[in-house]
């Protein structure tokens, strides 16, 4: 059993004794379901998973020993929570983040963090495209009632597990609400984007302006 936990630490369990076989520190809170996949020509059985400081592993699920990690996105808020998705070779993941809960401080310039889809080579870590769900940057928008100043669009983040369409070679996202000003057309949405490409292929909108 391969099990994650808040402290950050990865578990390798024996399933039928619960007997610890290793434990893998990563750097923050683990939420997501471990994926175990063999890769490469050696069919090497490798472990994937994220974490909330918006890390990204691969492990030698065997020994525990970390092959390679990156960083899901460079904002200090990304969070990875949602599943992971294998297919031919390369995995798949969605980026959120808790921005929303930095601008508590009334001092903090909200909200530049923009939703994101990963598409990762499995064996090497190596992205191969990076989607955003608003494809604007976020820029300065003015002041806020208390004379700071506010950043967006932002938001459209996604907190889930993308669905992998392989007859239609796409993947489909679910994003959350919009941060802050101006709301976009792709937030409360699924998007659909190529596999081969990260293009935003369409969206369905769920909720207007949120």
């Amino acid at each position: 059993i391969y099990m994650g936990s808040k402290s950050g630490l990865l578990y390798m369990l024996n399933a039928k004794t619960g007997c610890t076989y290793w434990t893998f520190q990563a750097g923050g809170s683990i939420k997501n379901a471990v994926l175990i996949k063999e890769v490469g020509i050696d069919n090497r059985l490798m472990a994937f998973f994220g974490d909330i400081a918006g890390w990204f592993y691969s492990l030698d699920a065997v020994t525990g020993e970390l092959i390679w990690k990156i960083r899901g996105d460079s904002h200090p808020a990304a969070r990875i929570v949602g599943g992971l998705q294998n297919h031919d070779g390369a995995l798949y993941v969605g980026i959120t983040s808790l921005e929303e809960g930095l601008a508590i401080d009334p001092n903090y310039v909200c909200c530049s963090f923009r939703g994101t889809v990963l598409k990762v080579a499995a064996a090497t870590g190596r992205t191969i495209w990076q989607t955003y769900t608003i494809d604007e940057a976020p820029s300065l928008r003015g002041k806020n009632r208390r004379g700071n100043s506010i950043m967006g669009p932002s938001g459209a983040t996604v907190w889930s597990a993308v669905t992998l369409d392989k007859k239609l070679k796409r993947i489909y996202a679910a994003t959350s609400d919009n941060y802050s000003q101006p709301a976009t057309s792709t937030s409360d949405s699924i998007v659909a984007i190529s596999m081969d490409t990260g293009k935003l292929e369409w969206v369905y909108q769920g909720l207007v302006g949120d």
